[in-house]
């Protein structure tokens, strides 16, 4: 479990062994799996793209330092990874994407080979036990098809498989691919090819794919089958951007992915009437996803690829973020309380925990750091079970419930002040949080922020919960008489 972990010499094996007792007292596992959800952090809240090599090396860098150890186990790198400069990218001449080497020196290859993510990955994997991701666009390059180059395993090319009319509404640089089209499946195979059983990531973020306005289903039917298609490697599938979905979309195509968005781009925004910092952005508050997140608990954790699936209310932007029109890191908007709910409600609700802040900056930052390593509440979010909503907006409160153990009455609950404008009491009726209803009903109450039990309680049990906060608990040990 150790080597697990990362621990090498004497001092990182003590906090290592620290830190696995605390875990082990809670029942999770430090590395993630298929049957989680995902715990890893995506390079654009950060960078508004996919940075640089030495920007993705420090922040891998200081995951697998301060974070590493409480799960979080994968590094994403998001869109542009491939650009030279402007519209040109760089290509394999097989119609497939390859790293810039402007922006990732280390893919340059001997004998004027492709350029290639696989020295990259080797460090992840190898030197700090790390995941790898990438993210990519539905459909083909138009640089690629400007160019025709060949379909790899067929005798195919990008101008065949190309639609132009079917552009990406919001990257036009990036056109259909025409699924009819009998080097459809083996353009997108050849892609997996490369980037998953040669380079070796372990994380794809599929773009311009998921929702109403941007769904593509057969595409991704068709990802998916290239993603199982891999030998000798499971790779975690996540699928945006979003807009438009709705419970019925995402139940037809849970299947075929691990992860998919529920919503649009979320920022540092509790409403839409936020002053600091200004919103709306293009994109989804927080108190709207508080809205949208009950009407998706019934597909947390439904079939998916390599197992479950997830719904995503997209990454979180704490910590040191770089909101769009800025050019520069800034803590984020958000209210101390305020981040505690963000990550409360993405626990309870099971969301995948993809964190968004320059990583670079947590080990000044105890505040941000604190809520990353809280274990009981990465816990809640790595073990929970069947979350449900039992209250949505009654006098500002929101309340979620989930499974913390198979005993009857064991469960996390969390109580959200929304709305009210002061620290408000909201009355937890334990026989609703329980589902026990013989009799009196006694249970034992702890704080899992300030991780501390807080007694035995008859009844009911009154969280006291700050403006735009949370109150995180766990029900336990409960009798009925």
């Amino acid at each position: 479990e150790l080597r697990r972990m990362g621990c090498k010499g004497w001092w990182v094996v003590v906090v290592c062994v620290a830190v696995a007792v605390v875990l082990g007292e809670f029942g999770m596992l430090v590395s993630g799996d298929f049957q989680r959800p995902a715990m890893g952090w995506n390079s654009y809240d950060s960078t508004l793209a996919c940075g640089d090599e030495q920007i993705i090396k420090d922040n891998a860098q200081a995951m697998a330092k301060l974070l590493y150890p409480f799960g979080w186990d994968t590094i994403v790198i998001d869109a542009g990874w491939y650009t030279i400069n402007g519209s040109v990218v760089a290509t394999d001449g097989h119609a497939r994407l390859v790293p810039s080497a402007g922006l990732f020196p280390s893919s340059l290859q001997p004998n004027r080979a492709p350029n290639s993510f696989k020295p990259l990955s080797d460090y992840l994997h190898n030197s700090l036990g790390l995941k790898f991701g990438i993210h990519v666009m539905r459909g083909i390059h138009k640089q690629i098809v400007e160019a025709n180059e060949p379909i790899v395993g067929t005798s195919y090319t990008a101008r065949d498989i190309a639609v132009p009319a079917d552009k990406c509404v919001w990257w036009n640089d990036f056109y259909g691919v025409n699924m009819s089209h009998p080097a459809a499946q083996p353009y997108y195979d050849s892609l997996l090819a490369l980037y998953g059983a040669e380079w070796g990531i372990d994380f794809i973020k599929v773009d311009c794919i998921f929702g109403t306005r941007d769904g593509h289903t057969k595409d991704v039917i068709a990802i998916s089958n290239a993603v199982r298609a891999v030998k000798n490697r499971e790779i975690w599938l996540s699928l945006s951007p979003g807009l438009g979905v709705t419970p019925t979309y995402a139940d037809d195509l849970h299947q075929y992915a691990n992860q998919y968005r529920i919503t649009d781009d979320l920022w540092d925004c509790w409403n839409s009437s936020s002053k600091n910092p200004p919103c709306p952005y293009d994109g989804v508050n927080i108190v709207q996803a508080f809205d949208k997140f009950p009407t998706y608990a019934s597909l947390v954790g439904k079939e998916g690829l390599h197992g479950p699936s997830w719904p995503d209310g997209d990454m979180l932007p704490l910590g040191h973020i770089m909101p769009p029109g800025t050019s520069k890191l800034v803590p984020t908007g958000l209210t101390q309380d305020e981040q505690k709910s963000l990550l409360s409600l993405w626990a309870i609700f099971r969301n995948p925990l993809i964190f968004g802040g320059d990583m670079r900056q947590l080990s000044s930052d105890n505040f941000t750091l604190g809520l990353l390593t809280n274990p009981e509440i990465i816990t809640v979010n790595q073990q929970g079970a069947q979350p449900r909503s039992l209250v949505v907006n009654q006098q500002g409160f929101y309340v979620w419930v989930s499974q913390a153990s198979a005993a009857a009455g064991d469960v996390y609950v969390s109580v959200f002040n929304v709305h009210n404008s002061q620290t408000a009491n909201y009355s937890v009726s334990l026989q609703a949080v329980t589902g026990l209803h013989q009799g009196r009903i006694t249970c034992q109450v702890r704080d899992l922020w300030a991780r501390k039990d807080l007694g035995v309680f008859a009844n009911t049990f009154v969280a006291v919960t700050p403006s735009h906060g949370a109150s995180v608990l766990r029900v336990s040990a409960c009798k009925s008489s």
